[in-house]
Order: structure tokens, then sequence, then C-alpha cells
């Protein structure tokens, strides 16, 4: 009852997925973008946390083609913005907001308002139970869910054994840290 869930994830050669501070909003190159993008023409959902959204109000729509997946953001305490795309780009009724109890409920029906489903799932380790958004989606009929992350969200879906493929784009670069020793 459970969707395949593919995570994907671009880190640089030494293991970082972005620059030290959060700063770039691209680790892998334009071919391995097009790799995800026909990725995303193919799932049924693409999920992503609150701090991506933050970061770097992303779409999360295939470029091109028929396909607009659902874009599922985990967030248990309602920290997306009421103006990020994913809420404001003429798509918000294929985004779903996954939240818990701890999200307001005047935040709630704010994101209502714009068109967005939102979705209170019970907490697990103090955010939302990844295996009862997995267990709701396949409910809805989500067969396919490619995780794009971020880090604490990727490391929560390996922790639930929620992955069942990886998919990872190593970019020949090094991020390092700012500081030398």
């Amino acid at each position: 009852g459970l969707p395949y869930l593919t995570l994907k994830m671009a880190m640089s050669l030494d293991g970082r997925i972005a620059e030290p501070g959060g700063l770039s909003r691209w680790v892998s190159g334009p071919a391995s973008r097009e790799v995800v993008m026909r990725l995303r023409r193919r799932v049924d959902a693409v999920l992503v946390g609150s701090r991506t959204v933050l970061k770097d109000d992303p779409r999360l729509l295939p470029k091109a083609g028929l396909n607009t997946p659902f874009r599922v953001i985990v967030d248990s305490k309602g920290r997306t913005p009421l103006s990020a795309r994913v809420l404001t780009d003429g798509r918000q009724a294929c985004t779903i907001i996954a939240t818990t109890s701890a999200c307001p409920e005047g935040r709630r029906r704010s994101y209502g308002r714009l068109g967005g489903s939102v979705w209170v799932l019970p907490k697990e380790r103090g955010g939302v139970s990844l295996k009862a958004l997995m267990r709701k989606l396949g409910q809805e009929g989500v067969l396919h869910v490619l995780c794009e992350g971020g880090g604490e969200l990727a490391g929560s879906v390996i922790k639930a054994g929620l992955a069942d493929e990886y998919l990872f784009f190593v970019a020949p670069k090094f991020l390092g840290s700012r500081s030398l020793p």
C-alpha cells in the first residue's frame, strides 16, 4: 500500500549537498537536471522539506510534458511561506502541505485558501510521520514518489526505511568549508 520512493540527491565529491551556508542552488550540472526533469514527468509526486522551499522556492514541476505531479511539502510547523511558488504559480491545486497539529490552524486555513491541500498527520520524532504520509499518498493513488530532499528529509526517509531506490548525482567539484585550518 505504500508508493515506490526514489530518493534523489546531488552532491559534490566531498559529499556536500550545498555550499557552506547553503548558498548553492544547484550542485550538479545541466545534464543531471535534465534527467531529473524526465523523472518528474514520470512520477506521481515530488517530495521536499520546508527548508528546501524556504531556501530555493522551487516549483517542483517538470519543464515540459503533460504530467503534473503532486508537490508534497513536509512542513510540521507551517514554515512554508504563503508567497512560495508552490502556492502561487497557478498549479497550487497539486500542492500538498503535509503537517502536524504543531502548524497553527490559521496557517493551515491560509494554505487551503490559496488552493493547496493540507494533511494533518501524526508526529514522529518531532516532525511529520513519514510512514503515515506515505500511507496517505498510497491511499490517494500515488504510486511513485520522487524525494528531492534536502538533507534532513533525506536522512529521515532513510532512517524510516522508506527509500526503494537511490539516485545520486556526484558533481566533479569540491565545495568544502569556508574556513581552512
